[in-house]
């Protein structure tokens, strides 16, 4: 189970390293996101938190609800 769950970050870290140009200048909640490569098969990317009900969205913003919290502090250091 450890394993899944070191591997599940891996995979968040990377998407959010490859994302972070990506998401400069657009949050893509409001306004969609241009693809920086050109050969990307879609047109504009769009954030999972906009279609996200209310009560997910404030778990989310919730730093001590959230259960992504302690992977995100053990990811920052």
């Amino acid at each position: 189970m450890k394993k899944l769950h070191v591997l599940t970050l891996a995979g968040a870290m990377c998407v959010a390293a490859l994302a972070g140009p990506a998401l400069a200048g657009n949050d893509g909640i409001t306004k969609a996101i241009t693809p920086i490569a050109k050969d990307h098969p879609l047109t504009e990317l769009w954030s999972g938190y906009k279609w996200a009900t209310q009560p997910t969205r404030e778990m989310q913003d919730d730093d001590f609800a959230n259960p992504a919290g302690p992977w995100y502090e053990i990811g920052e250091t």
